[in-house]
C-alpha cells in the first residue's frame, strides 16, 4: 500500500440511517434512481482500503449491478400537485373505482362552452362527464374507461360500445353526403374536408362542420341518440352554403342518413328536437333588398326525417 491515505467516499453523518439490521449509506438519487458516479466512488475508495477493503469493493459491485437492472424498472414519482382541487359528483365517484388509473387532480371541473361537457385533467389523463348521454369517464390518451348504464366499463378510445351517444369527435370525423365535394361525398378530418375546385385551381372546395349549433336526439327511431348537424361549404366563390345534415347512431359509428339545403349565407342560430324526427331550425336570411351577406330577418323552418330525408314540413 502507498503511503498516501485512501480517498473516503464522501458520507456526511446525515447519510447514515438505521436499516432495521444495521446502519448503511442513505445513496443520493437522481429521478428515482441511485447516483451510479456515487456508487463507483464507492467502490474504487474501498478497493483502496487497508484491511477487508476487496471483500467490501466486491459487495459494493453486487449493489451496483443490480442498481443497473433495477433502475429501468422505478418510474418517476407521481408529480407533486400545487393546484389546490378536487373531484366532486361523478368524478370522485369514478376516481375511487379506480384511483392508480386516474392519478391526483391537476385542476377543478371545467365545462366546455360547445357541447357542455364537463372537463378535468388529472396527473394521468382527462376525466370527461358527457352531457349527450351523462356519461362518465377516463382516458389516458389510448384507453377510455366509462362509468355508464352498464357500470364501469373499459374500450379503447378508437372504439364505442352500442349504447353510447356521438360525440363531436366522431361527427368531426364522419363522412357527409352534400352537394359541392366531387360525387357529393366529403369525409371530414377533424371538422373539415378540402380538396381543389378543379385540377391545378388554387381556388378550394371546403366543407366544415360547424361546433354549433349541435342537437342530439333519436331521429331514427333506433333507441339511440343521433344528431343533427350544420354543414358549411364553400366552392371558391362568395357563397356560403349551409345544411341540415342528420346522423344516425349505429352501434356507436356515426352515419349521415340525410342531408338537406337551408340557404345561402343564412346564420342557423339553433335546433329543437320536435319528437317523431321532426327538427324546427331558427335561422337568419336575407330579408327583401337585404344583401346575402348580412342577413337580419329570423325565420323557423322545420324538417321531419321519413325514409332516409329531410322534408320540409313548415
Amino acid at each position: 500500500m502507498s503511503g498516501s491515505s485512501p480517498r473516503f467516499p464522501r458520507i456526511a453523518p446525515a447519510d447514515i440511517v438505521f436499516n432495521g439490521t444495521g446502519y448503511a449509506p442513505v445513496l443520493p438519487r437522481s429521478k428515482g434512481r441511485p447516483d451510479r458516479a456515487y456508487l463507483s466512488d464507492i467502490s474504487a475508495t474501498c478497493t483502496n482500503l487497508p484491511t477487508g477493503g476487496r471483500s467490501v469493493s466486491r459487495i459494493l459491485a453486487v449493489i451496483f449491478t443490480l442498481g443497473a437492472l433495477l433502475a429501468p424498472l422505478v418510474g418517476p414519482a407521481e408529480p407533486a400537485v400545487a393546484v389546490a382541487c378536487q373531484f366532486t359528483r361523478g368524478f370522485a365517484t369514478l376516481h375511487d373505482q379506480i384511483p392508480n388509473i386516474v392519478g391526483n387532480c391537476l385542476e377543478n371541473v371545467r365545462y366546455n362552452a360547445t357541447t357542455g361537457d364537463g372537463l378535468q385533467m388529472t396527473t394521468r389523463g382527462l376525466l370527461v362527464w358527457r352531457k349527450a348521454d351523462n356519461a362518465t369517464t377516463f382516458t389516458d390518451g389510448f384507453r377510455t374507461w366509462i362509468n355508464g348504464p352498464f357500470g364501469l366499463q373499459t374500450r379503447l378510445n378508437s372504439q364505442r360500445f352500442a349504447w353510447e351517444a356521438l360525440d363531436l369527435a366522431a361527427l368531426k370525423n364522419a363522412t357527409y353526403t352534400v352537394q359541392g365535394p366531387p360525387n357529393g361525398v366529403a369525409t371530414l378530418i377533424n371538422g373539415t374536408f378540402q380538396v381543389p375546385a378543379a385540377p391545378g385551381s388554387a381556388s378550394k372546395i371546403t366543407v366544415t362542420l360547424l361546433d354549433q349549433p349541435i342537437l342530439f336526439a333519436d331521429f331514427t327511431g333506433n333507441g339511440t341518440r343521433d344528431a343533427a348537424v350544420i354543414l358549411s361549404v364553400e366552392t371558391g366563390g362568395t357563397g356560403v352554403f349551409k345544411y341540415l345534415a342528420i346522423v344516425e347512431n349505429q352501434n356507436g359509428v356515426p352515419k349521415n342518413v340525410a342531408t338537406t339545403f337551408l340557404g345561402d349565407r343564412v346564420v342557423v342560430q339553433n335546433l329543437t328536437d320536435k319528437g317523431n324526427g321532426t327538427i324546427a331550425v331558427d335561422m337568419l336570411v336575407a330579408g327583401p333588398g337585404e344583401p346575402l351577406c348580412c342577413p337580419t330577418q329570423h325565420v323557423t323552418q322545420t324538417y321531419r326525417l321519413q325514409d332516409n330525408q329531410l322534408v320540409r314540413v313548415s
